[in-house]
């Protein structure tokens, strides 16, 4: 027991020094400075309930918000079905459009055909290497030939004109009957020269003479003449 109750001895002036300092311990407890600590810690809590409060509000807007929605995707059913059936006819249409199109063109296809076919069909009686009959000309007179030049144009002959009357009074002049015949005047010089012999039918015919008859030997004179003589 003696050894459990032995003491140390200490200097005086150690224990006094360690008063000191649990003194100024317990006055630092009741400093400003935890006051401040006091009040910081207070102001925390009361920031950290206004931002419980915050995050309460949102969760309830959130929820506002799905309500909504879910009463906006309510009332959006029937357009949307509404929709997917106009979108439906719509296709439905456009199929339609295409198979008239297309029957159309099969129609305008076969019709094409048959056009084609109906041109074709002489030639396909006849056969591939028929050809029409040329003309034969070899029965025309030998008179006309078109690669030959024509003749050069005559003058034109008018018919004899009219014993002139005599005036009244007058004595009346008989020809004689060993006067020649009368001639039809010629075409004076610089006139319009007649046309070329037709050109042959194609019947056959040989073209028509001309009207100049005149006979060789004879003298041409012109009804002055006649009273000369």
């Amino acid at each position: 027991m003696a050894d459990d109750d032995s003491y140390e001895i200490m200097p005086h002036h150690e224990i006094a020094e360690l008063k000191r300092q649990l003194e100024e311990l317990k006055s630092k407890a009741s400093d400003s400075d935890s006051q401040k600590l006091i009040n910081s810690m207070n102001a925390l809590a009361k920031q950290l309930s206004e931002l419980i409060t915050v995050f309460r509000n949102a969760a309830e807007e959130m929820k506002t918000e799905e309500k909504d929605e879910h009463f906006v995707a309510k009332k959006m059913e029937p357009l949307l079905d509404r929709m997917d059936a106009i979108v439906d006819q719509n296709k439905t249409i456009a199929e339609g459009m295409v198979a008239v199109a297309d029957i159309i063109k099969e129609h305008v296809g076969q019709e094409a055909e048959k056009k084609l076919s109906h041109f074709s069909k002489p030639k396909s009686e006849f056969g591939p290497h028929f050809e029409p009959p040329k003309p034969d000309f070899s029965g025309l007179s030998h008179e006309y030939n078109p690669t030959k030049q024509q003749r050069p144009p005559e003058s034109i002959q008018f018919p004899p004109p009219r014993p002139m009357q005599p005036p009244m009074g007058t004595r009346q002049m008989h020809p004689s009957h060993n006067m020649p015949p009368q001639r039809p005047m010629q075409q004076p010089r610089g006139m319009m020269p007649p046309p070329g012999p037709m050109p042959p039918s194609p019947s056959g015919l040989p073209p028509m003479p001309d009207l100049d008859m005149d006979l060789p030997g004879e003298k041409k004179g012109g009804l002055f003449g006649r009273f000369k003589k």
